[in-house]
């Protein structure tokens, strides 16, 4: 997929690796949650398969992968403060 975006002119990639599902319920209860459009379908998909976020377990493969193809890697933990309240 990777390779893919960046023959497509894709220059950057930011996989959201730092949420971890044993983290998505303190995360929920913030006062504006995951605020993330990726990291919120990311924790809704960990948590209903019961599975660590992937792109967390293979970060590494992934740094590879861009670097293989001059892509520039943004890390996001998906959960940056909404609103005051969270910050």
């Amino acid at each position: 997929m990777i390779e893919e975006q960046a023959e497509q002119g894709v220059d950057y990639m930011t996989p959201h690796a730092g949420i971890l599902i044993q983290y998505v319920p303190l995360a929920v209860k913030r006062l504006t949650g995951i605020v993330s459009r990726g990291g919120s379908l990311l924790a809704e998909w960990m948590v209903r398969q019961h599975k660590q976020n992937m792109l967390h377990e293979n970060f590494e493969e992934i740094s590879q992968d861009l670097s293989e193809v001059r892509r520039e890697l943004r890390s996001a933990t998906a959960c940056g403060p909404g609103s005051l309240a969270d910050a």
